[in-house]
């Protein structure tokens, strides 16, 4: 079943089942919905061209656990559809046991902290994606199909598979400690160090290195 927005307003108030829906959401054209607490049973998101997901707090936590063509509206199954605008801060957690596909940006705006644990998930980039937070890989996985990845912050792999192709990703930094990461042909860039001076930390895991090309842009900074 597909829940969409009724008008601009918090979430709890403008989503049908508020907080606790148990449903595809969509939010509509025209429409700004604010999540204003966490959502953790949400079944995939759908922001349209024009409306605009935001988040009252940094600690809101949005989660999907399927995927869905959100009633025909698109045209194959997404877990995460964002063709419109994105408020800062907005956090997303993916729980679906499912191989399915993710756009994660629309026109204006960035998620801040992307989640996926569960590990029969596997989802496939259909666009270019900047995440303004960190991406953490705890189970499942991500495969970027030759699209752009960009991670302001950190990308932390402690289980699951990160899969690169031959585009040019971003990543503040990398922290590697179980799971799997195929660099495959692509070019990663690596911008800022983490708090213990690293820009490259693999304590444990798999790094499928192939033919990709690492390169530090911060000097000072370990590899490891």
């Amino acid at each position: 079943m597909t829940t969409t927005s009724s008008g601009s307003g918090d979430w709890s108030v403008r989503i049908s089942g508020g907080l606790a829906v148990d449903d595809d959401v969509v939010i509509a054209d025209g429409h700004t919905v604010t999540l204003d607490g966490n959502a953790p049973n949400c079944h995939a998101i759908y922001v349209h061209a024009n409306g605009t997901l935001n988040t009252d707090d940094v600690a809101n936590i949005l989660t999907v656990d399927t995927e869905t063509n959100f009633g025909g509206l698109i045209g194959s199954d997404y877990s995460i559809y964002i063709a419109g605008t994105l408020g800062a801060n907005v956090n997303i957690t993916v729980a679906a046991p499912v191989l399915t596909s993710l756009k994660l940006n629309g026109s204006s705006g960035n998620l801040n902290n992307v989640v996926l644990n569960n590990g029969s998930f596997t989802g496939y980039m259909e666009a270019a994606a900047t995440i303004a937070g960190n991406l953490t890989i705890t189970a499942g996985g991500i495969v970027t199909n030759n699209n752009a990845l960009t991670v302001t912050g950190q990308c932390l792999v402690n289980g699951g598979t990160l899969t690169l192709g031959s585009s040019t990703v971003d990543f503040g930094n990398v922290e590697h400690s179980s799971g799997t990461i195929n660099g495959n042909t692509a070019t990663i860039d690596l911008n800022n160090g983490d708090a213990s001076g690293y820009i490259w930390e693999q304590t444990g895991g798999t790094w499928n290195y192939n033919t990709s090309t690492v390169v530090c842009k911060e000097n000072g900074k370990h590899i490891k």
